[in-house]
């Protein structure tokens, strides 16, 4: 299973129009887009478009409903001049947490 959760340090750093500085903990998930639904079989707490603690939903990244949140991706990508040819897609993200959405 290539997914995880990546834990890191975030700083925020404003210079303007008045100096704050601070850093602070956050999780995010990191999804290989192939496992999301045997990731949400494997794990109680995750699912695929339905609630839960942590949940992944399609619509959240979603350009285009008519295709999945892989295929949006490639073809955004594509249309850039990148070609993946099946390759693995990786998502760093936040999930709904409890069914919030942070972005």
């Amino acid at each position: 299973m290539n997914s995880c959760l990546y834990d890191c340090d975030v700083m925020h750093n404003r210079l303007a129009p008045k100096k704050n500085k601070f850093a602070y903990k956050i999780f995010m998930f990191y999804l290989d887009l192939d496992e999301v639904d045997s990731l949400s079989r494997k794990l109680w707490f995750v699912s695929h478009n339905r609630f839960n603690l942590f949940d992944f939903r399609d619509q959240d990244h979603l350009e285009d409903g008519a295709r999945s949140v892989k295929e949006n991706i490639s073809e955004f990508i594509r249309v850039r001049g990148v070609e993946i040819e099946g390759g693995r897609i990786m998502l760093l993200t936040h999930l709904r947490t409890m069914g919030y959405i942070f972005n």
